[in-house]
């Protein structure tokens, strides 16, 4: 990278090394009569300004813009040469530097490098030090002795200037350089904007040395805008979106993510070679629950609404249509990032995300982190904005902080002139850390699995403490299920416990597993057998909390665990040996084999009720008859 040959001056010792045959000060004489003292300002003060770098060393020209906060000690400079631009960022207080060249950046301690940036460190009268920036030098309070040269007659690109003349020695190039500093003649001429305070303002640093060689050499910078204070907000302070630093100094944690919760998330993504003119916006919902490794996304798609789970445990996505009440099953094998939401929100991966400062995301100040990221579809940056500290969400009695606000995807996407970036914007709300229903992934329509509705029931003194406490009781007993039956969580459905004068009947239902699946083997008639087992050996216990987080546990009535069919949307007994495991066919042909006898034996008795109806007239002697008698 070409980035030595226009930055600093790297001032050394001012008096002791000086060539006084180069640069002498003494027999100076100003050519107006007057004794003016250079213009100085505070090294804390703002100001950015635009210049202009020639010189007969390197036979091009040098455009700068920088931009030197002193009280937050951050110095920007944006330097343009040859076609190339070079942005340099300087934190003194971290003690950082970085240099940015073709979306290229490099890291470096600033202590160490203050040769690779345009500006200085000095220490304050107070023993403190500060950056400085090239002419925030030439302008500071510091103690070099300088030499009024006068105006009459002197123009810099028509304006007329005050000058004055200084000689500092450069370690860099082992030579005593003499320069000029022009200085607007606020006598005569006005800036375009008047300024409080800057009445004289710069307008060149002429800078002239000569080599070990005696070969001369002439330096111009041009300053052709001068601004006190900053046009910059917050975030132009931090690198650019989509520049990934490797290594910073600074650093800053993320935040963590809970175990399970879930969001809204829009996406907004320009079309391709729209120049982001025209483009899509998205709406969805994520649930993510980590303890359990499952994942929900209900989103639309030509106006028809689906739902996909994923379940990891079994490596299956159960993708639901929701209008047309169908269910497709497909393995989730080498997914890409883009496809496995969890790596969404898993931080700790290589390369490792790096903190860049705050921006401003819909109003709200946003800590930043980066990280590239590669998927088949996917190919750039991830880009996390999470509030920062001193923002908060107030909901009812609950204050959250430090929740996710967007994630930027800069993607990498190929063109005839090389790759351009193209953002993705996922704008998130209502994030919410809460507790999730693990009945929010029912997969029950799936019609393809077999399933088998069951019925088992709690009768305790804590009858009251459960019914108050259902959530915690719904999701007790899905534990104990699991536990009892080694199944995934995905293959306990429809769960709901009936309350009924101090008894709770658990109604529910067990899927079959999906030959698809992978880390679920159990099949579903042995998993029902492990269940009844455990039931009639008083073994299933179910733990549960109150609000106040106390812990309470019951056990299973023995041998209350039957089978249920469901009919025209209500649960019925059902003839099912658990033991012997009858499936849905055996239960049908059961109930079929049923209908047909009780038709023959209807059918008989009529055909009897007929003949003696007509041979036998002795009145109501029918047992339905109330005065009907045994004697009679």
């Amino acid at each position: 990278m070409k980035i030595l040959f226009f930055l600093g001056l790297l001032i050394g010792s001012i008096y002791c090394q000086i060539d006084d045959t180069f640069c002498n000060l003494d027999n100076i004489v100003p050519d107006d009569g007057e004794q003016v003292s250079i213009p100085s300002h505070n090294s804390s003060e703002r100001f950015q300004i635009s210049a202009e770098k020639n010189s007969n060393k390197n036979l091009f020209t040098v455009e700068i813009d920088e931009f030197f906060d002193g009280q937050s000690n951050i110095g920007i400079s944006i330097n343009t040469f040859i076609g190339q631009k070079l942005y340099t960022y300087s934190y003194y207080d971290q003690n950082e530097l970085l240099l940015i060249q073709n979306e290229k950046c490099k890291v470096y301690k600033l202590n160490e490098s203050y040769g690779l940036t345009p500006f200085y460190v000095v220490n304050s009268p107070d023993g403190t030090e500060h950056i400085i920036s090239e002419l925030g030098f030439f302008l500071s309070n510091l103690k070099i002795q300088n030499a009024y040269l006068g105006s009459k007659n002197r123009y810099v690109r028509g304006i007329p200037v005050r000058e004055w003349q200084t000689c500092l020695y450069s370690k860099k190039e082992s030579s005593t350089l003499k320069v000029t500093l022009s200085f607007t003649n606020e006598k005569l001429w006005v800036p375009a904007l008047s300024i409080k305070g800057y009445e004289s303002i710069p307008v060149q640093a002429k800078i002239e040395y000569k080599d070990k060689d005696s070969n001369y050499f002439t330096e111009y910078i041009s300053y052709t805008q001068f601004k006190p204070g900053i046009l910059l907000q917050e975030e132009d302070y931090f690198t650019r979106s989509g520049i990934y630093c490797e290594g910073r100094i600074t650093k800053k944690p993320l935040p963590n993510i809970p175990n399970s919760f879930s969001l809204v998330l829009q996406a907004a993504q320009s079309s391709v070679g729209a120049d982001s003119l025209i483009g899509t916006i998205s709406t969805s919902r994520l649930e993510l629950d980590y303890d359990k490794k499952l994942f929900r996304y209900d989103y639309r798609l030509n106006g028809i609404r689906y739902t996909e789970i994923h379940d990891r445990t079994t490596n299956l996505k159960y993708v639901l249509d929701r209008y047309h009440r169908n269910c497709s099953i497909q393995l989730m094998q080498d997914l890409s990032i883009e496809d496995n939401p969890f790596e969404l929100f898993e931080f700790n991966k290589d390369p490792p995300f790096e903190y860049v400062g705050q921006r401003r995301v819909r109003g709200v100040n946003t800590d930043v982190w980066i990280a590239p990221r590669g998927g088949e579809k996917w190919n750039g940056t991830w880009e996390w904005h999470f509030m920062a500290d001193g923002w908060i969400v107030q909901e009812s009695t609950a204050i959250k902080r430090n929740e996710p606000l967007l994630l930027l995807f800069n993607l990498n996407v190929p063109s005839p002139n090389g790759n351009i970036k193209r953002p993705i914007y996922y704008h998130i709300s209502n994030f919410d850390q809460t507790r999730i229903d693990i009945f929010d992934f029912d997969v029950s329509t799936c019609t393809s699995l077999k399933n088998q509705h069951l019925r088992f029931s709690l009768t305790s003194d804590k009858y009251e403490i459960m019914k108050n406490n259902r959530l915690s009781l719904r999701e007790g007993l899905v534990n104990a299920i699991k536990e009892t039956t080694q199944v995934s969580y995905i293959r306990i459905s429809q769960l709901e416990p009936v309350f009924d004068n101090g008894t709770v009947y658990v109604l529910f239902t067990l899927i079959e597993r999906s030959t698809l699946g992978t880390g679920d083997q159990i099949k579903l008639k042995d998993a029902i057998k492990s269940l009844n087992d455990s039931i009639i050996s008083s073994k299933l216990s179910v733990s549960f909390v109150d609000l106040d987080n106390k812990n309470y546990e019951v056990k299973a009535d023995g041998g209350s665990l039957i089978p249920l069919s469901e009919r025209n949307g209500r649960y019925e007994y059902s003839y099912y040996d658990i033991k012997k495991g009858y499936g849905g066919g055996e239960v049908a042909g059961f109930i079929i084999g049923f209908l047909i006898v009780g038709l023959v034996v209807g059918l008989v008795a009529g055909i009897f009720f007929i003949i003696r109806r007509q041979s036998i007239t002795l009145g109501p002697l029918s047992f339905l008859n109330p005065n009907f008698k045994n004697e009679a």
